[in-house]
């Protein structure tokens, strides 16, 4: 029994010594594996300091130069740059992607476009645009809409103003989404969407300015079905 005890005394001990034993032999692949972390995470915060919010500020100076030409309703000069300093939203949409300067650029891209009469190439920029649920993301859609409804897709284009109405729910927008839903429909014979359409309005925002109108252009839908 005294033994069976001794026994039992020394394998704790000995645990302990295997234990430090194996920390002492892999010393250098522990210190090796913290120095590898500590340099992952400076790296991180260089990449952030040194390079990414450099570059997402000279985005978006970039495209507040464009801006300016935006407004002027300059489209060609605010697309492609001046032969001054400012590069146009394509550059910087191409240049800093990843950026929300980058995403905004297409969607300012496709408006310029749109209203340079080229819907196949603003299409092309609206559909690189990551439009977010504000409502300003929400007029760039209905912008997308009139594009391909101007190319030959009414049903494409009503869908998404139907969307975009639900997404925006609010009474300044979404009833102008959804006219403009309904009048595309009308254009594409399609009277029973477009009365869908028109209802939601009268339904859900009967009290706007688009609401208190709506019942004429229901009953026209139903007299051209």
């Amino acid at each position: 029994m005294a033994k069976s005890n001794n026994q039992q005394g020394v394998e704790p001990q000995e645990h302990q010594n295997n234990a430090e034993a194996f920390i002492n032999n892999n010393q250098k692949l522990f210190i090796t594996a913290i120095a590898v972390i500590i340099i992952v995470i400076g790296a991180g915060v260089a990449y952030n300091n040194l390079y990414r919010t450099p570059r997402a500020n000279k985005a978006n100076n970039a495209l507040f130069q464009g801006q300016t030409y935006f407004e002027q309703q300059q489209w060609s000069k605010a697309l492609q740059g001046d032969s001054i300093a400012y590069q146009g939203f394509l550059s910087i949409a191409n240049n800093y992607s990843g950026t929300d300067a980058a995403n905004l650029a297409h969607a300012y891209a496709g408006i310029c476009y749109k209203q340079l009469g080229e819907n196949d190439k603003a299409i092309q920029e609206f559909n690189q645009f990551d439009a977010g649920d504000d409502l300003a993301s929400a007029a760039v859609i209905s912008s997308a809409a009139t594009c391909y409804a101007d190319a030959g897709q009414p049903e494409k284009a009503a869908s998404m103003l139907i969307d975009v109405a639900k997404k925006a729910d609010a009474n300044s927008l979404s009833p102008i989404f959804l006219k403009q839903a309904g009048e595309i429909y009308v254009s594409a014979k399609k009277f029973d969407k477009a009365i869908a359409a028109f209802q939601m309005i009268k339904d859900k925002y009967a009290a706007t300015y688009v609401g208190m109108n709506i019942d004429k252009y229901i009953e026209q839908a139903k007299l051209q079905k």
